[in-house]
């Protein structure tokens, strides 16, 4: 049978500080098991199993470490020691505190097996100063257990039975830092869910581990999350900020990485020492946390925490590292569907023909998978038909079923619809697929067109009782019913279509070219057989810009200045154009004891060469508040929706319109108050699109 080996050598009680004493008293040793004021660790030779412990200060003399020290011999010549259990082959550290009592006095450090130990080294110490010594000491084949002892040799004034004081006293192995990792929740998670890292320090050696500093690399596809560094348990346990030199953690954001110094005696300036598990079980423990970036989706998240200590127990200082498990985390895939929905003419009259085009974009980071856009068209709209590339149309539930999307591709639907009754139409298209939207707020898109009361554009005479006659050589002025052409062989359309008959669909031009669609109704019954309802309708110019770079937006608060962002869009040529944008920014402040914040971020639509603002301006809010004692951190962020109408003249040609963002505070502290900070505010241009759809001429 093998005996287990120790992993960690320590004395019990080094600094002779237990049980505390005042003046001078003689305890029993830890043999004397039943004595309730004994000295725990420590074995003598004396029959009388004495041992003699002093209070710092006590007929002047101060201890070398901590509160309490011992003098070697207490009535008796005798040995003090240790026995302790070892593995043969391991490198053992000592040191020691040494000091006369009444003059020169002179002790021998034996270390061997019990009953054949061996002199290492004798001290002698005058009774003005503490010396201090180290050294080593290698197990021998064969010895399991090792007896650590002091032995008085001689002392001033001739008996060796007064002199020769001991304090800070280790004999062990050196220290070992053990670091376990978790991420909490294990998962599998999803994008945009938070991730809690908290790693445990041990120190499962025999010395104290010092500068003791953990490190842990911000795991790529993730974004710490501000105000989240604390000390869970352990010396200096408690909420930390991020920033360097507040106190004992920050994160490096150079380095992308947090940092904690550790231990007993930390600061923010330098790493403290952190004792081993006999004095100090549980360890330390720090967390923090980050949130699961997009491009995270369907992957994996692994990282690995790593501390850097230093053995102190020899002459000079040995640098030590410890590295701690793989913290491994599941990302379920993702997918960003973005909705465009847009009408060929936003004003028609009774019994036009609309036509809707809605688009479904997967921005990834996963293909998405079961897309399905619904699209119920209202009551007033009775459907014609409908065209998806690719998948189908379901006039009865208005749901478009897309199937599977690859990460960057797009599909189109096209539907016509004849307007059956005046008044505003609100039609809307809702995207969804089997995986997490990590950017919700784009899957909806919704369009209103407003339909008017047909004008009389019939050259024949109202109907009488009498059946209705034919119009002799009709003369069709097109100015109230339509924007076409009227020639002198003529009308002049492009390409015609009589509803229920066959033909040639409606004319389209390729690329992102204008191009005019007719279509032409047979009469109703009973009406004259010459008259037919021409609907027109302009298949428009389009186009969009974004994703583009985030702007930090912390200076537009202290100088009032609106920032410009590379989110702009160029209108082509002359017309006019609905501009739509999805913008998302966010505020990430702290709000803590008993203070508030009142902050907003706001967009604007901008022509860029003439200055002037078009349409409304939009703002998102960050507006807390705490009772005292209380602290937590918050970030606003989503998307804003802008809109508005922009005319481009013959003489301008063309026009480019710009987003603009600002970060405002409002009331006291320029909204922030108590001991509320920011940290950061952004125009997010990774997650906001602008588009433009020319509506007329």
């Amino acid at each position: 049978m093998t005996t287990p080996t120790p992993l960690r050598v320590s004395l019990v009680n080094g600094s002779f500080e237990e049980p505390p004493v005042t003046g001078v008293e003689f305890l029993p040793d830890a043999s004397q098991t039943q004595e309730p004021r004994r000295v725990p660790g420590w074995l003598t030779t004396a029959t009388d199993h004495r041992i003699e412990l002093w209070r710092s200060g006590f007929n002047g003399v101060p201890a070398a470490h901590g509160a309490q020290f011992a003098e070697l011999n207490a009535h008796q010549v005798s040995t003090l020691y240790q026995d302790l259990p070892t593995t043969p082959g391991t490198r053992l550290y000592w040191r020691l505190y040494h000091r006369g009592r009444l003059g020169q006095d002179t002790m021998a450090l034996d270390i061997g097996a019990p009953g054949a130990v061996v002199e290492q080294r004798r001290f002698t110490d005058g009774n003005t100063a503490w010396g201090y010594y180290t050294g080593t000491y290698t197990v021998p084949a064969g010895q399991n257990t090792t007896r650590f002892a002091f032995r008085s040799v001689s002392a001033a004034g001739g008996n060796q039975g007064v002199g020769n004081f001991l304090d800070g006293v280790f004999f062990g192995t050196a220290p070992q830092v053990v670091l376990t990792k978790s991420a909490i929740p294990e998962g599998p998670l999803e994008v945009g869910d938070v991730i809690t890292y908290r790693i445990t320090a041990r120190n499962e050696g025999g010395g104290a581990a010092e500068a003791l500093t953990l490190t842990d690399a911000i795991p790529a596809g993730t974004t710490y999350l501000p105000g989240s560094l604390r000390i869970v348990e352990g010396p200096n346990a408690g909420p930390k900020t991020d920033q360097a030199g507040d106190d004992q953690a920050y994160v490096d954001a150079q380095g992308d990485r947090v940092v904690f110094h550790l231990g007993n005696g930390a600061t923010s300036g330098q790493p403290g020492s952190l004792p081993n598990t006999e004095d100090l079980p549980a360890g330390t423990t720090v967390e923090y946390r980050v949130t699961i970036d997009e491009a995270s989706g369907g992957g994996r998240i692994a990282n690995t925490a790593t501390a850097t200590y230093e053995n102190r127990l020899g002459p000079t200082p040995e640098p030590l590292t410890a590295t701690s498990n793989e913290a491994v985390t599941e990302v379920r895939p993702a997918s960003n569907l973005a909705v465009l929905k847009a009408a060929d003419a936003t004003t028609v009259t009774v019994g036009q023909v609309v036509t809707y085009r809605i688009t479904v974009r997967n921005d990834g980071p996963n293909q998405a998978t079961g897309v399905t856009v619904t699209d119920q068209l209202p009551g007033d709209l009775a459907f014609l038909s409908a065209t998806g590339s690719p998948g189908t149309y379901d006039p009865a539930t208005g749901q478009w079923t897309v199937g599977d999307l690859a990460s960057g591709a797009t599909a189109t639907l096209t539907l016509h619809a004849k307007a059956t009754e005046a008044g505003p139409l609100t039609n809307t298209a809702t995207a969804t697929a089997n995986e997490r939207d990590p950017r919700p707020g784009d899957n909806t898109d919704a369009v209103t067109v407003c339909v008017e009361r047909a004008p009389s554009c019939d050259p024949c005479p109202p109907p009488g009782p009498a059946p209705c006659n034919p119009c002799p050589d009709p003369a069709i002025d097109p100015a109230p019913c339509n924007a076409l052409a009227s020639t002198a062989s003529g009308l002049l359309v492009p390409q015609t279509r009589v509803t229920g008959t066959s033909g040639p669909a409606p004319r389209r031009i390729a690329d992102d070219r204008q191009s005019i669609d007719v279509v032409v109704n047979p009469p109703d019954a009973g009406d004259c057989p010459q008259t037919y309802t021409i609907e027109a309708y302009l298949t428009p110019r389009r186009g969009q810009a974004g994703p583009v770079p985030d702007v930090n937006l912390l200076p537009t608060r202290t100088n009032d200045t609106w920032a410009d962002t590379d989110l702009r869009v160029t209108l082509p040529e002359p017309g006019v154009y609905l501009v739509v944008g999805d913008i998302d920014t966010q505020i990430c402040a702290t709000v803590d004891d008993a203070g508030s914040t009142n902050l907003w971020t706001t967009v604007r639509l901008v022509n860029e060469t003439g200055a002037e603002e078009i349409g409304r301006r939009q703002s998102a809010q960050h507006q807390f508040s705490t009772s005292p004692t209380t602290r937590f951190q918050h970030c606003t962020s989503g998307p804003t929706p802008l809109s508005g109408l922009v005319t481009v003249t013959p003489a301008q040609g063309t026009k480019t319109v710009r987003v603009q963002a600002i970060l405002q505070g409002g009331g006291p502290g320029n909204g922030l108050t108590g001991g509320s900070t920011i940290q950061s505010s952004e125009f997010r241009g990774s997650r906001s699109h602008l588009t433009y759809v020319k509506i007329s001429d």
